[in-house]
């Protein structure tokens, strides 16, 4: 089973409604506090694009999907969105447990500087099924919740890769600049 991903955003000046992170409650000292929330679905494409000969022909940096709960920050995105504001950084902390260890460690982070959301939009999954647990039917989608995919875009991405648990360590990684 894949560890959670966390995110928070850095609000954009001017923003009517704040965007307000929760505790996310996992088991690591650097995340065990602050204004993070949950992502459930995580989707980053690069692609290196060819000619016809096989030579390298350029980069493509695909929108940074995100599929998350609709929560409190659901109107922030919104907003966002509909007035087109910069957010001065996005950042994404990916996890994974040490052998033997119940403590997560954020060993991948990847951050959005001057990102743009290109969509916000609420996803309802099927609800109509007939749920009757009394007669023995279950629908799948019963009680999951509303998801909220978030399209992002950005002038910066960043990639940094921490190769073990010291928070001492050397952060490796790369960065690519979107014309």
């Amino acid at each position: 089973m894949a560890e959670p991903i966390l995110y928070c955003v850095e609000a954009p000046d001017g923003v009517e409604v704040p965007w307000t992170g929760i505790k996310p409650n996992i088991q690591s000292p650097d995340f065990d506090q602050g204004n993070f929330d949950r992502i459930v679905r995580f989707e980053d494409t690069l692609e290196c694009l060819r000619t016809d000969k096989g030579d390298p022909a350029g980069i493509v940096q695909h929108p940074i999907v995100i599929w998350k709960e609709a929560n409190l920050n659901t109107p922030h995105f919104k907003e966002v969105c509909h007035r087109r504001l910069l957010i001065p950084k996005v950042q994404f902390f990916f996890f994974h447990s040490l052998t033997g260890d119940t403590q997560l460690v954020n060993f991948l982070t990847i951050e959005l500087e001057k990102a743009l959301i290109l969509t916000s939009k609420v996803i309802l999954f099927d609800t109509s099924e007939t749920h009757n647990p009394a007669q023995g039917v279950h629908s799948k989608n019963k009680g999951r919740p509303y998801i909220e995919e978030v399209v992002f875009s950005a002038q910066v991405i960043r990639w940094k890769y921490k190769r073990d648990a010291d928070p001492c360590s050397a952060d490796h990684g790369s960065e690519l600049i979107v014309p």
